[in-house]
């Protein structure tokens, strides 16, 4: 949604001028690899699809999805130079549709609680 993208860029651009980028400059540093896009396929559109795995977080078990670990993407990044486009959900997790378009989803961080609550805030 142009609200959403509005918004990200505001957010974006908070961190990465004036006063906020010389207080936090890695803050700044890291936000400058930030790219905003309407669709997965314009956010890829530049990428090596034979080199490159789209991988998604998801908090609920995907079990239509391969199953990566951290170390997992580790290997495909170091011992198969694999480079890792991430999908990060929202807080109602990304729609099945995009879901169906990655290769695997990235293992949930799992919580000590009784219940078994996952959550991996990607808010600022």
């Amino acid at each position: 949604m142009d609200e959403q993208l509005m918004f990200a860029s505001r957010m974006i651009d908070h961190w990465k001028t004036g006063y906020k980028k010389r207080y936090n400059p890695k803050r700044a540093s890291a936000l400058d690899i930030i790219g905003l896009a309407k669709s997965v396929d314009e956010a890829i559109a530049d990428w090596d699809v034979n080199s490159t795995l789209l991988i998604a977080t998801a908090a609920r078990n995907m079990d239509s999805l391969k199953k990566y670990s951290f170390g997992d993407l580790r290997g495909e990044i170091q011992d198969n130079g694999k480079n890792v486009f991430l999908l990060l959900g929202t807080g109602f997790g990304l729609h099945d549709e995009v879901l169906n378009q990655c290769d695997g989803v990235l293992e949930p961080i799992r919580g000590s609680s009784v219940d078994d609550y996952r959550h991996l805030s990607v808010r600022p």
